[in-house]
């Protein structure tokens, strides 16, 4: 089990407000190398506490067989709460006058080889920090030759707090709460302040389902949630993926970094991005890219989109190649213009892609071929697709809104919410103090359920994902997914 290093959940939060408008080469970087750490720091050292913490409880089940043979009641009570300790990764206790002496023995000898473990940890996660650092100085250079003074202030900003606090003091730990503060974009400065939580729900998918939770029962550490038409997913602190589908039931998938917008999907399936940066569909386990350095991905019904780690972008689905690619054909894309992306987002029948010169781009059905965009949209940082809308995320944190009907008009959305989140349909957005609906068509903008009257409930508590689907101008599914510490409010 993952536990948080003393101050790490402090220089956690300084990451997220760092990064909500820092430059994109900054937020790569930073990427990069977690994902060198989580491949030769975190795997190495969890491979190896894994195996110390079971050679521990079978020698503490050793000596609790002898003590209860021996009639030893008091020892059993304490060993047994050791054991307890361990299975719910908790740290030890000090040894006192009533620690039995078979325990300090065992004891000590945890200590002393965790101990190894984690200055072996530590050294190896150091050796990682000064090239990181160095490159973090180079960055701030070429920013600062390119006129871009208040970017290099912020990469310098970032790269003196790990100075003062070395990545080796949260290495391998950032993991476990990063998907909830990074969909944040601040981190808790805007009064959002979720961590994790249980999962409720109001509504129905699609052909009038009951949205079945049983999967997520007794789950409490959920920190991040999505949905398709007729599944949901969870994504657990320590990197585990539980859901349910219509068709398929429960499942569940360990070493998930990160769940994919896919609310289009025409399976209804439901796709992560694990530790090793492998795309993966989480209802089947088809590993969809396997090229280990995937960064973000959107999954739509007849076309996919994704970004790699170093700026490759991947088109793939039915819009490229089959029997809809006969009728709705995708532009055939040169791999030059497929490179240094730092941005994607995919909308029904759009894939849209922002590189490092803030160009974006978009294909869409039809052969289109899209590269005149508005000027408000110089600056984007983040695309967010719907079914027919795309909204684009400035650096300066404006939010636009262009539907695939308009190429040359966007509409402004007031206030500068701090996260976004896209349900097919409709989108939400946190804006202190509380969510709320910032798009549904005006032919669906209605509730079966009494989804919105519970989004009007939630705060900065609360982490939710509102997913509405219609046809023939009628809603076919709407449902309000919700992780809160605590039964809110809008459970009632």
């Amino acid at each position: 089990m993952n536990r948080l290093l003393p101050g790490a959940v402090v220089l956690l939060l300084f990451f997220a407000n760092a990064l909500s408008a820092a430059p994109l080469e900054l937020d790569t970087l930073r990427q990069q190398y977690e994902k060198v750490v989580a491949e030769r720091v975190t795997a190495v050292y969890e491979a190896g506490k894994s195996d110390l913490d079971t050679g521990f409880a079978a020698a503490l089940d050793k000596v609790i067989a002898q003590s209860k043979t021996a009639g030893d009641l008091a020892a059993v009570l304490i060993l047994q709460g050791d054991r307890k300790l361990l299975t719910g990764g908790q740290a030890l206790p000090d040894d006192d006058a009533t620690t039995p002496e078979s325990l300090k023995k065992l004891r000590a000898i945890y200590r002393e080889q965790l101990a190894k473990l984690s200055g072996e940890r530590d050294a190896n996660t150091a050796k990682l920090d000064g090239p990181f650092l160095e490159q973090l100085k180079n960055l701030e250079v070429k920013l600062t030759q390119a006129d871009r003074v208040e970017d290099a202030a912020k990469v310098m900003e970032f790269r003196m707090a790990l100075k003062t606090n070395p990545p080796a003091a949260v290495a391998g730990k950032m993991e476990s709460i990063a998907p909830a503060l990074g969909a944040s974009g601040k981190g808790g400065d805007d009064g959002f302040t979720f961590t994790q939580g249980k999962l409720f729900a109001v509504g129905k998918m699609q052909g009038d389902k009951i949205i079945d939770l049983t999967a997520a029962e007794g789950i409490s550490d959920f920190v991040d949630v999505t949905g398709g038409v007729s599944s949901w997913a969870g994504l657990r602190q320590d990197g585990t993926a539980v859901g349910w589908h219509a068709k398929s039931g429960a499942f569940s998938m360990p070493g998930i970094r990160q769940l994919v917008s896919a609310q289009h999907h025409f399976s209804g399936h439901l796709f992560g991005i694990t530790i090793t940066g492998n795309l993966v569909n989480l209802v089947t386990g088809e590993i969809i890219i396997a090229t280990g350095n995937v960064k973000d991905a959107a999954i739509q019904q007849n076309h996919s989109i994704a970004l790699l780690d170093d700026g490759t972008v991947k088109l793939w689905g039915l819009l490229h190649e089959g029997p809809v690619a006969d009728i709705q054909p995708f532009p055939k894309v040169a791999e030059e213009d497929l490179r240094d992306g730092v941005a994607i987002g995919a909308t029904r029948y759009r894939a849209y892609m922002v590189n490092v010169r803030g160009k974006i781009t978009a294909w869409g059905s039809g052969g289109q071929t899209i590269s005149e965009f508005p000027e408000e949209l110089r600056k984007v940082t983040r695309i967010t697709g719907t079914g027919f809308g795309v909204f684009f995320e400035t650096r300066e944190r404006d939010l636009h809104l262009m539907t695939v009907f308009s190429d040359s008009k966007v509409e402004p959305i007031a206030g500068t919410p701090g996260l976004i989140r896209s349900g097919d349909e409709s989108v939400i957005s946190y804006s202190r103090p509380r969510w709320n609906l910032v798009y549904s068509p005006d032919r669906i903008r209605q509730e079966l359920n009494g989804e919105l009257a519970a989004l009007e409930k939630l705060n900065g508590e609360d982490l939710p994902f509102f997913f509405q689907k219609a046809s023939g101008g009628k809603l076919t599914a709407s449902y309000l997914l919700w992780l809160s510490a605590d039964e809110p409010a809008a459970a009632e």
